[in-house]
């Protein structure tokens, strides 16, 4: 990451959490290793193959990534790898939370 990445301020890039979230990622790349695609394929997939009316709107700066995100539409995810990825990576499973509450973008915590 460059000195100006957003994420670096970000409590899921840092320390411990750090630690914690590259494990999962590190548990997604043998799953993308067996299908040979990337985790931005895997990802797409399962967004494309959900059952409810869900179309993602990748953005890219590059035409390699474009690409990328045109091959996630050929890879098609068993229900037991459904299951993996959703396993690995449930909702809130991410270690720390998304913004630096410090962050001006950051949703602000209710107070009601």
């Amino acid at each position: 990451m460059s000195s100006d990445d957003f994420r670096l301020s970000s409590p899921r890039f840092q320390g411990e959490n750090f630690d914690k979230n590259l494990a999962i990622i590190e548990q997604l790349r043998r799953l993308c290793a067996a299908k040979s695609c990337t985790p931005g394929q895997i990802a797409l997939a399962w967004i494309m193959g959900r059952e409810q009316a869900i179309i993602p709107i990748p953005g890219t700066k590059r035409i390699k990534y474009l690409e990328e995100n045109v091959g996630a539409a050929a890879i098609t995810l068993a229900p037991q790898e459904r299951a993996d990825l959703e396993a690995l990576l449930p909702i809130g499973g991410a270690a720390g939370t998304r913004y630096d509450p410090n962050f001006q973008g950051a949703p602000r915590p209710s107070t009601s």
